[in-house]
């Protein structure tokens, strides 16, 4: 089989996860749009944009409200008459109100404790099957003692969680900064892993909620994120339950949300969604700009602004007036796999891993495991 006959079926088996979303290019179409770049040749980056998390979730309660009776006994009439009666006054009894004022105290956090498919409720590292879906689930020490954050972090095309977490690193950073992290396994298909997304969103979705309720979870801080298949898999969440999840992060992503009918959010959702121009899975003309655009022209966004650019990627956002922000990361990265041209992850590590290495080659990019947490941390749900 010809390089061009094999990228063919990767692209269409890739894109057929979408399970028949509209607007998912079809195999034809994406080979139509390959680009093949050998690794990092003719690539560079001069990337200076640098994310940080700069926002610390540290909520404090200013209720200074404090006890203001002061109630004492004002009765000071002197008796002039020749009053007989000796009976000691006992209005002066003293105000027994000593009771501390309690509406300053914060609520006291319950423990986590098993919930629905989460039967392991310990610090750590936990495998867990539910339904015909394995998940890896990370639990930092910090869950015990106060609501974390969540992370849902999906796999694309014959990856597993294994390796998402190569390319994100996100088991470890949801340790530092505080989040449960759910990475699931999609189930096999001619024993690759392959998610479809009208079969698969809705079981994880509802093993998610049985994490956050078991975990006691900050509504606040609950994310998605995911790449390729995954990153549809994102789309379609944020759409179909935007009330659990306040922003998204998906990177190249197939086609997910439609934006009608059961796809119309409804409310509005930050999202930060990252995507090769030189893309050769998932076209960036075909599927990965348009699907920005569908959500630009369903919310009442402004006009948008290129925000950060350099010689291998621009940053477009767009704002509503609520202050509900989607952004565009598009770059030129590649793969050093000539299958994957684009189809990559910015700053990952990972790029020897056989047969597919989703790591994009360049140097100096900017990190996407990095950029997401930063905008995840700048928009908690409200």
């Amino acid at each position: 089989m010809t390089k061009r006959a094999l990228l063919g079926l990767f692209a269409g088996l890739v894109i057929a996860g979408g399970g028949g979303c509209d607007g998912d290019a079809a195999a034809g179409e994406v080979g139509a749009d390959v680009v093949a770049v050998d690794g990092a040749d003719g690539v560079t980056a001069a990337d200076t944009v640098t994310a940080a998390d700069t926002v610390t979730d540290a909520d404090a309660d200013t209720d200074a409200d404090a006890d203001t009776d002061t109630d004492t006994d004002t009765d000071t009439a002197a008796d002039t008459a020749a009053d007989t009666d000796t009976a000691p006054d006992t209005d002066t009894a003293p105000d027994t109100d000593t009771a501390p004022d309690t509406d300053t105290a914060a609520p006291a956090f319950t423990p986590p404790a098993p919930f629905g498919c989460v039967t392991d409720v310990a610090i750590g590292h936990h495998e867990v099957t539910c339904g015909a879906i394995r998940y890896d689930l990370e639990v930092p020490a910090a869950c015990h003692t106060a609501p974390c954050g969540l992370i849902l972090d999906v796999h694309g095309w014959t990856m597993n969680a294994d390796a998402e977490d190569r390319n994100t690193d996100m088991r470890r950073r949801g340790r530092e900064l505080g989040y449960v992290v759910v990475q699931p396994t999609a189930p096999g298909l001619l024993g690759v892993p392959t998610w479809n997304l009208d079969a698969h969103a809705e079981p994880v979705f509802a093993f998610v909620s049985d994490v956050a309720a078991a975990f006691r979870t900050d509504p606040r801080r609950a994310h998605v994120m995911g790449f390729s298949q995954g990153g549809g898999m994102t789309w379609r969440l944020l759409c179909t339950h935007p009330d659990f999840f306040a922003s998204a992060a998906p990177i190249g992503a197939i086609d997910g949300c439609s934006f009608a009918g059961a796809q119309a959010p409804g409310r509005e959702v930050d999202v930060l969604a990252v995507h090769g121009r030189v893309d050769a899975v998932v076209s960036y003309t075909q599927t990965g700009e348009p699907q920005v655009l569908r959500a630009a022209a369903y919310w009442p966004f402004g006009a948008p602004a290129v925000v950060a650019e350099d010689a291998t990627h621009t940053v477009t956002r767009w704002v509503t007036p609520s202050g509900t922000a989607l952004e565009l990361w598009a770059h030129d990265y590649a793969s050093q796999n000539a299958l994957l041209g684009g189809h990559c992850f910015p700053g990952s590590g990972d790029l020897t891993t056989f047969p597919l290495a989703f790591g994009c080659a360049d140097t100096g990019t900017f990190v996407y495991a990095e950029v997401a947490l930063a905008f995840f941390a700048a928009h908690p749900a409200l």
